[in-house]
């Protein structure tokens, strides 16, 4: 199972991104994790790598155990202050401590 390292709290987002239906819910491995509510009521998870509107990622609703994605919806689903996390097969992280990317 991947696991994301907390790195610091009360972050904010690196890359522009102007959707009002969008919330800012953390930045893993320099990417930023958005939750979108669409008007049908269904959530989308986003990662955001640059401000061009072509430099994201997303798959829908879907948020597959061990992707990005999964921790924007366990984050969405904890609430608070966004937090930067990092993965720890990124090279020189360790687990101790980490969150399962359920």
């Amino acid at each position: 199972m991947r696991k994301a390292i907390f790195i610091k709290g009360n972050v904010g987002p690196v890359f522009e991104h102007d959707c009002d239906g969008c919330r800012f819910v953390g930045r893993l491995n320099g990417e930023d994790l958005y939750a979108c509510k669409k008007a049908d009521g269904t959530v989308e998870y986003l990662c955001r790598f640059g401000d061009e509107g072509h430099e994201n990622g997303s798959l829908g609703d879907l948020a597959p155990p061990g992707s990005p994605y999964a921790l924007a919806r366990a984050l969405l689903a904890k609430g608070g202050r966004p937090a930067e996390w990092r993965s720890d097969r990124d090279p020189g992280t360790f687990s101790r401590g980490a969150r399962d990317l359920v």
